[in-house]
């Protein structure tokens, strides 16, 4: 007996070892072919071939190696359900249940993509109708099964039926799968993209693989060596990342191993601050979340914040280096004599520039234009000592065209740019911040939005690129201006010490939707109060910063520029939010305010002005070059001289076009197929534009039309 007992566990242990031979087997070609796309990105990014194979496969091989582990269980009770002979059309209509699928999502994705701009109502709609969306297809899979044996029935080939079953079940995976084969030869993948790209990859690769099953022969050949190889690789892609920044360029590229990456080192993040210790994470200490690579130093204090592995020296000037490898070190100073030429000029000729940008803000619900609630005490207060501009204007409605020119002085469609939704800037963008480093400026950035981060290009000409705001909270659903204010601080004060004068951007997001309710900010209830409060929100946060610069010695050479993006609709024309075809005044107009040192108190009403005049204002300001910018210099205006002129401006939205020559304002809705639609409005009797007088000022209307046309 106990003979045959031995014998039972010798069969039982052998047939154990098979199986996970055949799953180490497996699990290993499914990760070695899934981390090709990694190997091409991250070569790309300035990889090893060899580091991103084995890298990628390792991290794949984490997700793969359960799933063949439990391949066989899932089998036994796949047959559970469906029974040991099923029928032949079950794959049909899995097939049609999963191409129906995709199609419902894709269509309730784009429906919500063109009717909100609001993340998280978005996500939470897309999650319940989705649902229903795949509830539903199930349904109309099963109808179109029984359809085809119907048809099948009368003597339809069974060619036909399955080429139909086919089209309705493939086209759309393919439909999908084709763009993100195009972003990926034309270099844009981005991480989300391509960890989506790499998903659908897995999906077929696993689904092929599962459905072959492997030799006996092959199995008992290959079982030990498989189970060596894939044990290897796992242990031998962890201690390269662990002890080398192999990892850097996989995780900066993105994909389905970068996320499996990610995901491991926020597990190690203690101190909560956006980066973890392992997993090629760098930070050097998980207790303090102020020591963290990319951290600011301060030189000469004993402690190294960026994790570097040094301090700097108390005599190195902040600005003088950029990390290797740092885009924005091409615009460094030549040589120390050239930031010492920079700082012996007259401060106002080259002061410290605090550019504030106010993310979804709309001049008129600001109490320093006029707003009969509260909401902006402090900058009331600034326009004290500054130029306001009555009729300052967003470049288009959405982030996209109202954030680019700020960067790079010029539209979207005319900057150097990817061509995806949310745009990569390419090295060839000349931006604001390496034309000011070119004139000696010490230069920083804060961040508070998702899409302005490094790896899209917007570092460029950046000393120092802070994205806390948006690491630590998400920015539509929580609260990122008082972290955009303390890094700001931070900031300042480090580059303060140096001698070069100083050029900050930092920009605020918390008006965008989500909105969020605030102490000491109470003015309704509703959105549409709650979107003052916002507002109110950041008036105070701003106060905070302007305590701490007027504190500073530097604070006689430092100018505020403070402008909008956009601004925000409450259903004044029916409609809400900005983006889509929206020009009226409530998404267009926004705030610009500049304040001079020592200057008096005066409004630009005359003409209309255009955030696409802020790059060159700046520059400007530093004697800086301003050759290829778009918009115009405001500095003759910003220094007192309020007859000033100013041409027409324009603004975008999506087949939409205005011209505001003020008062007139001009709507272009273009038609396809058709002529345009032509609006006029006089702003100054129609504040809310609605009486269209057209027909009354042709002439009027002809001549903004040919100013837009040209």
């Amino acid at each position: 007996m106990g003979q045959v007992t031995d014998m039972g566990d010798g069969e039982s242990n052998s047939s154990r070892f098979a199986g996970l031979g055949e799953a180490a087997m497996v699990a290993f070609a499914i990760s070695l072919l899934g981390a090709l796309p990694t190997v091409v990105r991250s070569a790309g990014a300035g990889g090893q071939l060899a580091d991103g194979l084995l890298i990628g496969t390792a991290q794949l091989l984490w997700l793969v190696l359960p799933l063949t582990l439990l391949k066989k269980r899932a089998a036994r009770g796949w047959r559970g359900v469906v029974g040991k002979n099923p029928p032949r059309d079950i794959a049909v209509g899995l097939g049609l249940w999963v191409g129906l699928s995709i199609l419902l999502l894709t269509a309730l994705a784009m429906a919500l993509k063109a009717t909100t701009h609001h993340r998280g109502l978005g996500g939470a709609t897309f999650g319940i109708f989705g649902a229903a969306a795949i509830c539903g297809a199930a349904i109309a899979a099963g109808r179109l099964v029984a359809v085809g044996r119907r048809l099948m029935e009368r003597a339809v080939p069974r060619w036909v039926v399955l080429g139909a079953a086919s089209l309705i079940g493939i086209v759309p995976v393919i439909a999908l799968t084709i763009p993100l084969l195009r972003g990926a030869a034309e270099g844009e993948t981005g991480p989300t993209r391509a960890t989506v790209f790499d998903l659908l990859l897995m999906i077929t690769v696993v689904a092929f693989a599962f459905a072959r099953a492997v030799p006996p022969k092959l199995t008992r050949k290959l079982a030990m060596p498989a189970m060596a190889l894939s044990l290897a690789v796992l242990i031998g892609g962890c201690l390269r990342v662990e002890l080398s920044d192999a990892a850097t360029p996989v995780k900066e590229t993105g994909g389905l191993p970068a996320a499996v990456l990610n995901a491991l080192e926020m597990w190690t993040d203690h101190d909560a601050d956006g980066m973890g210790a392992h997993f090629g994470g760098r930070d050097c200490d998980e207790g303090n979340p102020a020591r963290r690579p990319g951290a600011t130093e301060t030189p000469g204090d004993g402690i190294d914040s960026n994790c570097d592995g040094l301090d700097a020296p108390a005599a190195q000037a902040v600005s003088s280096a950029s990390p290797a490898g740092d885009r924005s070190s091409k615009a460094s100073p030549a040589s120390p004599s050239a930031s010492a030429t920079a700082t012996t000029r007259a401060p106002l000729k080259q002061p410290d520039i605090i550019l504030v940008t106010l993310d979804t803000v709309r001049a008129d619900r600001m109490s320093v234009y006029g707003y009969g609630k509260p909401t902006t005490p402090f900058l009331s207060k600034l326009a004290g000592r500054a130029v306001v501009f009555e009729h300052a204007y967003g470049v288009g409605s959405n982030t996209q065209r109202a954030l680019i020119p700020i960067v790079s002085g010029r539209t979207l469609s005319s900057t150097a740019a990817s061509t995806a939704e949310w745009p990569r800037l390419k090295e060839e963008a000349e931006t604001v911040a390496e034309r000011l480093k070119a004139v000696g400026y010490a230069t920083a950035a804060v961040t508070s939005f998702t899409w302005l981060r490094k790896d899209l290009g917007f570092d460029q000409g950046f000393d120092h690129f802070d994205e806390s705001p948006f690491r630590k909270q998400h920015p539509e659903r929580d609260v990122t201006g008082a972290t955009a204010i303390e890094a700001a601080q931070a900031v300042y004060q480090t580059l303060a010490k140096g001698s070069e004068p100083l050029f900050i951007w930092l920009h605020l997001f918390d008006a965008h939707a989500k909105y969020l309710d605030h102490s000491g900010a109470d003015f309704g209830k509703g959105a549409s109060a709650l979107y003052d409060g916002e507002i109110a929100f950041i008036d105070r946060q701003l106060e905070k910063l302007a305590g701490v610069l007027a504190a500073h010695p530097r604070a006689q050479r430092t100018v505020w520029v403070i402008h909008g993006t956009h601004g925000e609709a409450f259903g004044e024309h029916d409609a809400s939010g900005h983006g889509g075809t929206l020009v009226h005044e409530e998404v267009l107009r926004v705030p610009l305010i500049v304040a001079l040192p020592g200057a008096q108190a005066a409004r630009y009403q005359k003409q209309a002005v255009s955030m696409l005049d802020v790059a060159p204002t700046v520059l400007a300001l530093a004697e800086g070059s301003t050759k290829g910018t778009q918009g115009v210099s405001l500095l003759p205006i910003v220094r007192g001289d309020m007859t000033v002129d100013h041409p027409p401006v324009l603004a975008y939205a999506t087949a939409r076009t205005a011209v505001i020559d003020w008062p007139l304002k001009l709507v272009v809705k273009r038609r396809k197929g058709k002529s345009d639609r032509l609006l006029l409005f006089d702003l100054k009797a129609d504040p809310a534009e609605r009486h269209d007088i057209s027909g009354d000022r042709k002439a009027e209307l002809e001549r903004l039309n040919a100013l837009r046309k040209d």
